[in-house]
This record gives C-alpha cells, sequence and structure tokens, in this order.
C-alpha cells in the first residue's frame, strides 16, 4: 500500500529546498562574468570547442523583384566600405522581405540554405568568404555575400561560444552555491549534534 501522508511530507519537504534554494541562488548569486573570465575559460577548454556543424558570417538580402532599388542594392551587396553598409541597411529596412546584416554574428550554414530556395536544391553549392551570390525565383532576388566561414571539426569562435560559456559559468556557480550551503548545514549539524546516522 502507499503511504499517502508520506509521500505528501517528502514532496512538502522537496518544494520548500526546491523554494528555499531558489532564494538562496536569487539572493547570493553573483551574476557578473567578466569578459576575461569567459576568454580564460575559452582558452582553458578549446578541446570543448570543436564545431559539430559549418557556420558561416552572412550578409543575406530577400528582396521582392519589383522592389525599386535593386541595381543599388546589387553594387551596396559587394562593398565593404562603412558608408555602403549603413546605405544598404537603409534600403533593406524600406524594401527587403527579409535580411541580415550582421558582420559580429555566426550561423549555421544549414540555416542559411534553408532561407535560400537554390541552396536548399543543390547543398554543395560552394560558400567562400568574400563571394557574393544572387539567385532569383519568380517572386524574389536573394543575395548572399560570404563574409566568413567556419568547417565542422575546426575550433569554434569564441564569439560564436560566448552565450554558451557564460551560461555554463552560472550553471557551476549555482552548484557550488547549493553544495556550499549544504556542507555548511551539515558542519553545523555536526557542531550541534542535531544529526542522525542511518
Amino acid at each position: 500500500e502507499l503511504n499517502v501522508d508520506e509521500l505528501v511530507e517528502n514532496y512538502r519537504r522537496s518544494l520548500l529546498n526546491f523554494a528555499y534554494q531558489s532564494r538562496l541562488i536569487e539572493t547570493n548569486l553573483d551574476t557578473v562574468v567578466t569578459v576575461e573570465e569567459i576568454q580564460a575559460y575559452y582558452d582553458e577548454n578549446r578541446d570543448n570547442f570543436i564545431l559539430k556543424e559549418n557556420i558561416v558570417k552572412v550578409h543575406y538580402i530577400k528582396i521582392p523583384v519589383l522592389a525599386p532599388g535593386l541595381e543599388k542594392i546589387r553594387k551596396l551587396v559587394g562593398s565593404d566600405k562603412p558608408r555602403d553598409r549603413e546605405q544598404l541597411n537603409t534600403l533593406c529596412l524600406q524594401n527587403a522581405e527579409n535580411f541580415f546584416v550582421d558582420d559580429s554574428t555566426w550561423l549555421f550554414v544549414d540555416d542559411v540554405r534553408k532561407e535560400i530556395p537554390q541552396l536548399r536544391e543543390d547543398p554543395d553549392y560552394s560558400l567562400v568568404p568574400g563571394r557574393v551570390l544572387e539567385f532569383t525565383d519568380e517572386d524574389y532576388y536573394y543575395y548572399l555575400k560570404v563574409r566568413d566561414i567556419k568547417i565542422k571539426n575546426a575550433l569554434s569562435p569564441l564569439n560564436f561560444e560566448k552565450a554558451n560559456i557564460h551560461k555554463y559559468m552560472l550553471n557551476r556557480r549555482k552548484t557550488q552555491l547549493i553544495s556550499d550551503y549544504k556542507r555548511s548545514l551539515l558542519e553545523k549539524a555536526k557542531t550541534q549534534k542535531s544529526f542522525v546516522i542511518y
């Protein structure tokens, strides 16, 4: 037979324990992870940051075939001048259905392929840094400038791993905080001789 009272009491204790740990973390956890700490962890654990998929930095634009300024956009996509980049961004905001012109963000190659029908149909299409690709269908022009690429099994770039390292370091601090708390409770119980060994 199930001992319902015992199950309810165990559940109550587990809820109280969870609530207390959550409050302990909320009030005592240092959530500031510095750039130096992230860099140090990355440097010490490079073997943990091997890419499992290809990643790429791109400028990507999907624009209707009837949109104004297509010729201008075609010229600006290939330019590396900051002024041209600003102008491209403005034209994309006004006319593009979808675009991405961030130089600092890495994307999975498979995610980029999903955005352009021709790349889905030909998955071996060569993505080479510096190359500008142009595709079209009945409704849209697609422009893709490959800024940089990292291949599967290479070392993953730090800025691609930053968020994961930050999350890992916070989780490690949480675990350590709870472990230290439990240890201090045990030491206190030993000192006060208020625990029982079964």
